[in-house]
């Protein structure tokens, strides 16, 4: 029923939950800085700490603080940088 990624030498952890419409996740990030690929359209939104994020096609990063969500396109990639341990909501789609 759940599946669990790991990504980053263990550094990022993500459970899945599949659901009706897409998969959902619910993950931790470990402090540091991350490039993520993604195949599919991706959305996440932080439900502890921050993250410095810079998305597909955009020129600066942008500080995400807990509550806030972002969005990254299908084949693309965004660099995350964590400065404190965070965790974060997920799906795709």
């Amino acid at each position: 029923m759940f599946t669990c990624n790991e990504y980053f030498a263990g550094q990022v952890m993500s459970p899945a939950l599949p659901t009706a419409d897409k998969p959902a996740t619910v993950g931790v990030l470990a402090p540091g800085d991350y490039r993520c690929a993604t195949a599919a359209a991706e959305s996440s939104t932080l439900i502890g700490s921050e993250a410095v994020v810079t998305l597909p096609d955009a020129s600066e990063s942008r500080r995400f603080a807990a509550g806030a969500s972002f969005a990254v396109s299908g084949d693309s990639a965004c660099t995350l940088h964590v400065p404190v341990a965070t965790a974060y909501l997920g799906g795709c789609g």
